[in-house]
């Protein structure tokens, strides 16, 4: 996660009112939405689990995750909330709010679910902050704007909206990159991670998750430092290390795939032919000649 990456883009920005009994179905956002229950309770099931929403809750919905609300027959809800992209595309002005599940969605309104920059962070849907008259502060200023549209009233949208997020990062002591430098040896950390692990069975998820860095980040600034995608590095490494054991080593074919991690010799021998155009056993054969 790159701090550089953040360019927020506010969708809808309201404080609304939830009549007792109300119920939003079970639907998918595309964007982000960030809710401080200000009156009421309301009951949320989401992503396969459900949180008793009260007063003073901050919940934070994050796209692709399954979510319904329902509000209890004796409550009256009141929610200050925004929906927004984290960073802004040509999109995002022509992107509505979802009420849809994914089954109701369209090869096209699917393309507009967003990728989940949060989603290897282990931020909570609901929680309490002892920060909270920050995070209102920041919230109402930004329903403020929208509804005045002063100005300028945009940039400060957005000044607004960075605060929401640098509270959210402080509030679960998260750790992105900062500056050109940082994210330097970020990336150094990973190809350093992977000249000694690639004897390991390495994925772009678990580097992403171990190293706090959203893989999509990963994949641009890593094959942008060492011009190769961090994969392919892998990769690189991997055959660099059967081709030596092949000609140095009379270990069996089977015996080296299993020393790198590939789960049989099918795969291994498959993994060799397609980078270098022969078996394994060939490759040994030709190269212990010369």
């Amino acid at each position: 996660m790159n701090l550089y990456e953040f360019s927020p883009y506010v969708r809808v920005a309201m404080q609304s009112i939830l009549s007792p009994s109300s119920y939003i179905h079970t639907r998918i956002i595309y964007d982000y939405e960030l809710i401080i229950l200000s009156e009421g309770e309301w009951e949320l099931f989401c992503d396969g689990k459900t949180y008793i929403c009260k007063k003073d809750d901050i919940i934070f919905l994050r796209p692709n995750i399954p979510h319904s609300i329902k509000v209890p027959p004796d409550k009256t809800v009141s929610q200050p909330h925004i929906h927004f992209d984290m960073i802004y595309t040509n999109k995002s002005p022509i992107t509505p709010v979802s009420f849809q599940n994914m089954c109701d969605m369209n090869d096209y309104e699917r393309s507009l679910i967003q990728e989940d920059i949060f989603k290897n962070f282990n931020i909570p849907y609901v929680f309490q902050s002892k920060r909270l008259d920050e995070f209102r502060s920041a919230l109402f200023s930004i329903i403020a704007e929208t509804q005045e549209k002063k100005p300028f009233f945009a940039l400060r949208i957005k000044q607004a909206t960075l605060k929401l997020i640098e509270l959210l990062l402080i509030e679960f002591n998260l750790s992105p990159i900062e500056n050109e430098n940082q994210a330097f040896h970020s990336f150094s950390a990973v190809k350093n991670y992977i000249d000694a692990n690639y004897f390991l069975p390495l994925t772009l998820d678990s580097l992403s998750q171990q190293f706090y860095i959203n893989k999509f980040t990963l994949l641009k600034q890593f094959k942008r430092a060492y011009g190769k995608s961090v994969m392919s590095y892998y990769n690189e490494k991997r055959l660099q290390a059967a081709k030596k054991l092949l000609i140095e080593d009379a270990l069996k074919v089977s015996e080296i795939g299993e020393s790198l991690s590939f789960s049989d010799c099918y795969s291994f021998s498959r993994f060799f032919k397609i980078h270098t155009g022969f078996s394994p056993l060939k490759y040994r054969k030709i190269n212990q000649k010369n």
